[in-house]
């Protein structure tokens, strides 16, 4: 009822109004925690980023906005691209992340820069993006540390029908013509390939509770630190209850914090009227 009623009252306001406020909705406003960094000319076509005295990793000229979004740019974006980097540095020598969602490898790069003997796994159902995640990588000389699957996560394993747009994202075909992607259970990840990951991150736009359903034995036995991008929108669309996803980590001992390291409590969470929450669950007793 809360969001019903705030969808109506903004759909009176002003266009510049409506249009702050969904900038806000996104995570786009605000300021972010701060990472220090140097851009410096690299190779042409590319550019060197040191961050302080941690990482530095080298990026295309095509990912200068992918690069001011989540390092420059006040918002959630950066706030969470800090809180990750923090927790990489801390993880210990022989860290495994696993990166659902993985776009173009820029989370992961970040990991495996982190640590020299730090290890990736990249999930992304579209085939373009992952042939992007793996030139990024290489680029860096940092591949032989990571697997990148063409494939998407889900409760279970099943093959499902995509359609990627023109800039590589996937999405469920719906009839539509396209191709089969395998998908698999993160349970079934990190069994099959003898994985304990101490990092995992979700960003799969409205499809979180379907991998969390399939990565239960993994958040139990492994106790991974979570990052989460919940699509409230989108999982409401698809008729998902944000309240049962929450419930299911809180019962494996998790609790919510916001990027910048503030608690979130679950009640607060689950009344969000954010269309994207980025969050960070980390783990605890197991109730």
């Amino acid at each position: 009822m809360i969001k019903e009623l705030a969808r109506f009252a903004t759909g009176l306001m002003p266009q510049e109004v409506r249009a702050r406020i969904a900038r806000y909705r996104f995570g786009y406003s605000g300021a972010g925690r701060a990472i220090p960094l140097s851009r410096a000319p690299g190779p042409p076509g590319c550019f060197e980023v040191r961050l302080g005295a941690g990482p530095r990793f080298m990026l295309t000229d095509d990912l200068a906005q992918d690069f001011a979004t989540h390092f420059t740019e006040p918002g959630d974006c950066a706030a969470e691209m800090a809180a990750f980097l923090a927790a990489s540095l801390a993880s210990g020598p022989s860290s495994c992340f696993i990166d659902v969602g993985s776009n173009r490898g820029l989370f992961s790069l970040l990991h495996l820069a982190a640590g020299d003997t730090h290890r990736a796994v990249l999930v992304d159902p579209s085939g373009l993006l992952c042939g992007q995640a793996a030139a990024l990588l290489r680029l860096n000389g940092v591949l032989g540390r990571a697997e990148i699957l063409t494939a998407g996560a889900a409760e279970t394993g099943s093959t499902r029908r995509i359609v990627t747009d023109a800039l590589g994202y996937a999405r469920v075909a719906g009839g539509q013509k396209g191709h089969d992607v395998p998908f698999l259970s993160i349970d079934e990840l990190c069994a099959g390939r003898g994985l304990s990951p101490a990092m995992v991150k979700i960003d799969v736009e409205g499809a979180e509770a379907d991998v969390l359903r399939g990565a239960v034995q993994t958040l139990h036995a492994h106790r991974p630190l979570l990052f989460l991008e919940l699509h409230f929108d989108m999982l409401e669309q698809v008729g998902e209850r944000v309240g049962d996803l929450l419930g299911s980590l809180v019962v494996l001992g998790y609790r919510f914090e916001t990027t910048r390291g503030v608690p979130l409590p679950r009640w607060q969470l689950q009344r969000s009227l954010m269309a994207v929450q980025r969050v960070v669950a980390r783990p605890g007793p197991v109730r």
